[in-house]
This record gives structure tokens, sequence and C-alpha cells, in this order.
């Protein structure tokens, strides 16, 4: 049978490819992918050109500045965060079914005289193709090149350890369905789950409890010093017995030379072989569940051919309203408020606390290398803030649920009692309030913890300001590329990816680009009349007012950037209503 699955496997990938090429007839996919496959080219292989041929000097090679670094660091550092990474799906799991098939494959091979563990092999061959492309991309973006000697190691490990991944999700997959099947509640099982990784984690905090004096002292004597206490606790004690399993699995991606790699592999290969046995043995009845999610998505795809882009939720859910809608008043709140509801199926609570998380951990390693409590409020405060930053300029790609979403459905949108700037208007308003309260939170907190670090020397008065103009500033510059985003809709509807499904590939990455690189000039070039006028209030306001005049500049250039916006959404709401449903392109 493996040579059944090989054929429908290379049939499929030819399909695709043949897929991609042709429609590379239409410019939007033609463009996109030039300039994504010369974003790979430049970012990967042309600069290495730039320190003679890509010697252990290049600075642009990963894999030179990762080599600067003790094996034992790289070593406990991907120890981390694959723990990280399955303690997350233990504790938060996936919904969905275990295996997932495509409409044609449940019609054909649930029918055919096949057991479960024939399609759970026909499900892993499938996914050899994309674990050993992404191995080959993280093994050239690490080496700075397409093949170098020593590469293979690297090439084999990285393999190798997405295999053993990819089979462990899938058990923990068909265990969590088989669990489901014998009346086991997801409160249960997540309380066993949570119970159990506490145990651990509280074992291997009382192991590295006697080692805390010998960390404070390599702490004082530097950061390097630290470092390399802390590998050592790493791999001694209770938390090495319990960080064992993971380090097998990390070290044949890290072994220099292929000498080192097969004395390291065997290890991995046994992991790898237990999680296969683990997930063939299961006896899982996942064939309702995984009909069910292909009906789910054959429906989804259907009514996105129709025009029609909103996802329909599985009967029983129900999401809370951001604010109780009246029964009479403006419209446009109407569009705010159906549009803050859907920016839940993505960015939902569970999603939020796991950015938090993330935020947290990097603030506490990034703290945790320099000396004093000081410090760590600073680079809590700083990265916060920075955060914030990155938001004004990167949030609107994000927040999707504006016309990128809706204008699948232009032809209902025509029909509300909404004037096109009003349509506009409203559309644009719900990313521009979740990406204002995300910015406003992340500034206070930074407020809060800077004069608990080093800004507390910039002065009460200084620190106000700053955060106050940036607070002032930031509803306004979200306006502007908010604006920007829909404006490219509506002037390219064909274009533009619509709906909450995200396009991947090379032509992917294209449309990105031009994305980015077009906000980004539309915010320069609306950012020149806004500093002339606060250039000119700076210079009226300076003199008597010094530093608590900052606000009020920042408050003038926001309503200049306010008025730019304004006066283009007049313009994109005289289009919205020109364009018309039958020949947009819209798909």
């Amino acid at each position: 049978m493996i040579g059944v699955y090989l054929f429908l496997a290379t049939r499929t990938a030819r399909n695709l490819v043949t897929h991609r090429l042709k429609r590379l007839r239409q410019p939007r996919y033609l463009v996109a992918t030039v300039l994504g496959a010369l974003y790979f080219y430049w970012s990967i292989f042309a600069r290495r050109g730039f320190s003679g041929g890509g010697g252990t000097g290049d600075p642009w090679r990963v894999a030179a500045g990762l080599a600067m670094l003790p094996h034992g660091l790289l070593e406990l550092a991907g120890t981390a965060a694959l723990f990280i990474v399955l303690a997350l799906a233990w504790v938060v799991p996936q919904s969905g079914a275990a295996l997932r098939f495509s409409e044609a494959e449940v019609q054909f091979l649930f029918t055919a005289p096949l057991s479960r563990r024939s399609l759970i092999h026909y499900k892993l061959v499938r996914s050899q193709a994309m674990l050993i492309l992404g191995a080959l991309v993280a093994s050239i973006v690490l080496n700075g090149r397409f093949w170098r000697p020593g590469s293979a190691p690297m090439l084999l490990g990285i393999w190798i350890l997405l295999a053993t991944l990819n089979l462990h999700f899938l058990a923990l997959g068909l265990t969590r369905t088989s669990l489901i099947e014998h009346g086991v509640s997801a409160a249960r099982r997540r309380l066993i789950v949570l119970g159990v990784l506490v145990a651990l984690v509280a074992a291997a905090a009382w192991g590295v409890r006697a080692a805390f004096p010998a960390l404070r002292t390599a702490a004082v004597q530097g950061a390097r010093a630290a470092l390399e206490e802390t590998v050592r606790v790493g791999h001694a004690g209770i938390l090495g017995v319990l960080l064992f399993p993971l380090r097998v699995m990390v070290r044949p991606a890290l072994a220099p030379d292929l000498r080192a790699f097969a004395i390291v592999v065997p290890g991995a290969l046994a992991l790898l072989g237990l999680n296969y046995a683990w997930a063939v043995t299961s006896q899982a009845a996942f064939e309702e569940a995984s009909a069910e999610a292909s009906a789910r998505r054959a429906r989804r795809m259907e009514r996105r051919r129709a025009g029609h882009g909103r996802t329909v939720l599985r009967a029983g859910t129900s999401r809370r309203a951001p604010f109780a809608l009246r029964p009479a008043g403006r419209p446009e709140v109407a569009v705010v408020w159906k549009n803050l509801i859907a920016a839940g199926r993505v960015w939902n609570v569970r999603a939020l606390v796991l950015v938090g998380v993330l935020l947290v951990m990097s603030i506490g390693l990034a703290g945790g290398l320099a000396h004093g409590s000081g410090t760590v409020f600073t680079v809590a405060a700083a990265s916060l803030a920075g955060v914030a930053v990155l938001l004004m300029l990167l949030g609107a790609t994000m927040m999707r649920n504006d016309l990128r979403q809706d204008l699948l459905a232009l032809d209902a949108l025509k029909c509300y009692p909404l004037s096109g700037t009003s349509m506009v208007l409203a559309e644009v308003l719900s990313p521009v309030v979740m990406l204002t309260a995300a910015q406003w939170l992340l500034l206070a907190i930074a407020a809060l913890l800077s004069p608990l670090g080093g800004f507390r020397q910039l002065g009460l008065a200084t620190r106000l300001c700053i955060i106050l103009s940036a607070m002032v500033l930031a509803p306004s510059l979200n306006f502007v590329t908010v604006t920007v985003q829909n404006a490219a809709v509506l002037i390219f509807p064909a274009w533009v990816s619509l709906g909450q499904s995200r396009a991947q590939g090379l032509e992917a990455t294209g449309q990105r680009m031009i994305n980015f690189v077009g906000t980004l000039l539309v915010l320069l070039f609306a950012c020149v009349p806004a500093a002339l006028t606060a250039g000119l209030t700076l210079l009226i306001t300076w003199s008597f007012m010094g530093t608590w005049s900052i606000p009020i500049v920042a408050l003038v250039a926001s309503l200049t950037l306010a008025a730019e916006g304004a006066v283009a959404l007049v313009g994109l709401g005289k289009l919205f209503e020109k364009l018309d449903p039958s020949t947009a392109g819209i798909t």
C-alpha cells in the first residue's frame, strides 16, 4: 500500500505545482511571485557574497553567529523551546479532527477496504514532503546557502525532530479522540494534564533550588559565567532527568559532523519509533470527525466561491458581544459591533494569553541576563513601549476585521442603509479601536513600570509627556494605516487576499511585500504635513510651556493625520459606491 500512497502524494504535489504555474498567467500572481522569489534569494543566498563567499566570518549567516555560542547553551535553548511547544500542545489542544482529509480522500479512502492503521500511514506519507521542505528551508536559513560541508547532520536532525513532533501531535490527537469516546470530559483531561505539568515543574524547581547560590555567584562574575552555570544546572539533578528526552531530540540537529551525528541519532530515532508506535496502535475512531471536518471545509470553500466570506459557527457556540447594541441608532455602530465580534474568532482569549505569556517570558529572559531588579523593570517598560510602537506600524496588517473580510459579501454591503463614506468609516473603526486599546494598555503598563527602572532619571514630567504624546498619536496613526489597507482593497480588489484565510507561497510573500512597502510610503507621505504643523506648534509653545508642549505638539500632529484620513475616506466612499460586484474580480 505504501506504493499507492506515494503515487497519490506525488500526483497531488504535481497537480498543485501545475495549478500554481497556471495561475502565473494572471499579472497579480506573476508580479507577486517574482517579488517573493527575489526576496528569498536576496535574504538567503545573495547576502553571503558580502563577505567573500559565506565563510565562517559571514555576518549574514545565522550558523556563524550560533557557532560562537557554547554548544551546551544552544542545546539547552532548543530543549526549553521544545518543552514550551509540547506543554502548549498538551495544555491547550487544537480543536477539530485529529486527522484531516480532503473531501475526495474521504469519499475514496474511507469507503475502501483499508484499516485505520493504513489511513494513518497514508497521512504520514503525505506529511513527509512538507516536513522535508521545512527541514530544508531551516537548514538553508541557518547555513546561509543551499549546501555546505557539514549541512547533512543539521538537515537530517531537523527532519527527525519535525517528524517526531508530527507523530507526537498525531498520537496526542488520536488519544484525545479515544478519551472522548470513553466519556472523559475536556475539563477532566485538562485537569489531569495540568496536575502532571505542575508536578513536573515543582520537581524541577525543587531540584534547582539548591543551585541558586551558585547561579547568583556566577551572575556576579559575568554573563558568560552565568550562562555556563545555567547549562550545568540544566544537565544535573531532577531537571536534567526531566529534560533528557527533549535533549535527545535536539542533539542530532546540533551535531557538528557526521561522526557526532551517528553517536546521538540512535536515541532520537528511538523516540521517533516510540511516537510512531503510539500513533499507529491507537484505536480511536477518527473517521466520523474527519469526515465532518472535511464537509465543513468544503462548505466554507463553496461559500467563498459564491461570494460569502462568513465562517459558519458550530452549533451550540456563542460569543459575547463587546457591548449591548440598541434597537435604534446609527447603522455605523451596528457594523462596528459586528466587526468587533468577528475579531474574536481570531484574537480570542487563548491567543491573547499565549502572546502575553511569550512576552513575559521574553522580558524575564532579557532582564535575567543583567543585574538588579531595576534592569528588569527597564527592559519590561522598554519592551512594552516597543510592542506598542510596532503595533502602530504593523497592527493594521494583522487586524483584518474590516473591508478585507467583508468585501466578499459586497452585494450584501450594497444593501445597507449607509452612504459609501459611512460604510468605509464603519469598517475602518473596529480595527482602529482594537489597536488603540491594545496600545494604550501597553503604554499605561510601561508608564507604571518606568519609575521602577532606569527611566526614572528622565523625571516624572518628561515621562508623562512622552507617554501622553504616544497615546495621543496612536489613534490617528492607526486610522491612517488601516485606511491605507482598506484603500488597497477598494482600488485593487482582485489583488488583495480577502477573508480571514491567509495565502501561502511565493506570491503571498510578494503580496505582503507590496502591501508593507506601499503602506510605509503612504504613511511617510502623510506624516509630512503632520510634521510641519507639529514643528510650527513646537516653535510657538516651547518658549513658555517647555516639556509640557510635547503633548500639545502630538495633538496637533494627530489632528492633522486624522484630517488627512478623513479626506481619504471621502474619496474611498465614492469609490465604494462605484464598485460593481459583478466586475470587481473579487475571489
